[in-house]
């Protein structure tokens, strides 16, 4: 067995899966970065050249499903699978197409009807590669593997966000002149910009007005929370000051999931 050099890349698409849901699903894409040959057995243990993908299924945190049987893989028309083996709380799939797989090409295995656990958490996905390799005029045997991780994560939900501007508090962003010491004495190390006798100096910037909104929010299962102006906000409940310009009049609040597969976006008004 040879297993030097890498001959599989592999990814999951996409990386998260919701908790508690009978109807989840992932795919796994696999690509060759050299000729695989799936042609045949192994002529010292009588194993078939194949592809192989394994998930944990069980009830804990980092087992995918509960209901094993549920669970379908499926392969372009070209390639079999064999029926799924279950042994030692993992279903394993065998993949082949009695060919090849080609260098740089993709095979996609889409895995469906999942009945996801109620454990969020992060799984492993392996997927195996047992084939043919020719180097000259020889044929060697390799096994390469991935190990995928999948996030198990609840879907985000904002219970609540609203907007208010506090009164009296539109201001100009820029200043003309100096007014406070520190600004005298930073002064002393400003560049000095010499222009050609003749050359107007670019106009100043217009002053952006600004002003003060208060936002609050109750939000679950969110690990990230992302503003349409104002930055971001953190924690499951809270209120906070931030600072817009003076001509908008709505703010959009999404919250992600963890790797932002999963949204939940919610509009208020100020």
């Amino acid at each position: 067995m040879v297993n030097e050099t890498k001959y599989i890349n592999c990814r999951i698409t996409p990386p998260e899966i919701e908790v508690a849901r009978p109807d989840g699903g992932f795919d796994v894409e696999i690509t060759a970065l050299c000729d695989l040959f799936l042609d045949g057995t192994t002529p010292d243990m009588g194993y078939d050249y194949c592809l192989s993908v394994i998930v944990p299924y069980g009830e804990k945190a980092e087992d995918l499903t509960v209901y094993d049987k549920d669970i379908q893989l499926t392969a372009p028309a070209t390639w079999s699978i064999d029926k799924p083996h279950f042994e030692d709380n993992r279903i394993c799939w065998h993949v082949s197409n009695g060919g090849k797989l080609a260098k740089g090409e993709t095979l996609t295995l889409n895995i469906r009807q999942i009945v996801c656990n109620e454990m969020p958490g992060d799984v492993t996905v392996m997927v195996s590669c047992f084939a043919l390799v020719r180097t000259g005029n020889e044929a060697v045997c390799i096994q390469d593997v991935c190990s995928l991780s999948l996030c198990k994560t609840f879907r985000p939900l904002i219970i609540d966000f609203s907007a208010r501007c506090v009164d009296g508090n539109v201001t100009d962003m820029d200043t003309e002149g100096f007014t406070s010491p520190e600004q005298l004495r930073a002064l002393c190390t400003s560049a000095v910009i010499i222009r050609p006798y003749g050359v107007d100096p670019p106009s100043p910037p217009t002053p952006v007005k600004m002003k003060d909104v208060m936002v609050s929010w109750q939000t679950c299962h969110a690990a990230v929370l992302e503003l349409s102006h104002g930055g971001t906000l953190s924690g499951d409940k809270g209120m906070q000051k931030i600072t817009v310009p003076e001509n908008v009049s709505d703010i959009e609040l999404t919250a992600y999931s963890p790797q932002k597969t999963f949204s939940d976006k919610r509009k208020a008004s100020i």
